[in-house]
């Protein structure tokens, strides 16, 4: 009988360690579904609603590729909590995933789904992110100035409307241009201009009645080059 039990004994240490080794996915198959996964290409596509009043959302739509029979995939989230979608390639090995919201990274994980053994087996992980959507981009503010920062389309930034319109319209305030320092220099050139002139008739003593017809001449020419200038501002 002890002969029989060291028999057995032996029997269970030789051949228990290779039963329990073949319940696993072997390195070789394991190599193989990961060279698999590695081919997962993501990209994505949105659908916007504009209403006719207030502001528009986004939502997005992930396409995942070369998602073969020998692999499946799931949200990292619902892998987690046992619970959610399992999402095979369909007959162009593609899974399409929508209802994705915009500023957001979405973990996926890749399975093995091929032998009895490598079924479940994690094999790949990757991210889909979608980008921030600024809502306010429509605002009839950023009409005026469209390549504002806070006007562009795509970008992420925590302000409330009322920040918003303070930024967009203190931009918009900053690019006006102050015409009036020009103007109140040129009148300062044409003052100075008239002071040479009467120097010069003082200096000369030229007669009073010549220095009147050259005056009227001046103010010609003068009013002349102010209306020309007042036509180009307008």
């Amino acid at each position: 009988m002890k002969q029989l039990k060291y028999v057995l004994m032996l029997v269970i240490l030789v051949f228990i360690p290779n039963i329990v080794k073949a319940e696993e996915c072997s390195v070789t198959d394991t190599s193989r579904l990961k060279k698999i996964a590695s081919n997962i290409t993501t990209k994505y596509d949105y659908a916007e609603t504009l209403p006719a009043t207030g502001y528009g959302d986004v939502n997005f739509t992930a396409t995942i590729s070369n998602v073969i029979s020998d692999i499946y995939i799931m949200k990292v989230d619902d892998y987690y909590n046992k619970v959610g979608t399992v999402y095979y390639g369909d007959s162009n090995n593609q899974v399409v995933i929508s209802g994705l919201s915009e500023g957001k990274s979405y973990h996926f994980v890749a399975f093995g789904n091929t032998g009895e053994w490598c079924k479940g087996t994690l094999v790949y992980e990757f991210y889909v992110t979608t980008p921030s959507y600024n809502k306010y981009y429509t605002n009839t503010l950023c009409k005026k100035v469209p390549d504002y920062k806070y006007c562009q389309k795509w970008i992420n930034f925590n302000l409330t409307e009322e920040e918003f319109t303070k930024n967009v319209k203190k931009y918009i305030k900053s690019l006006e241009v102050v015409e009036t320092p020009v103007e109140e220099e040129k009148s300062e050139e044409q003052y100075k201009f008239f002071i040479k002139i009467m120097e010069f008739l003082t200096k000369y003593d030229i007669p009073i009645f010549g220095s009147i017809v050259l005056i009227a001449l001046l103010g010609i020419i003068y009013l002349k080059r102010k209306d020309s200038f007042d036509l180009k501002v307008k």
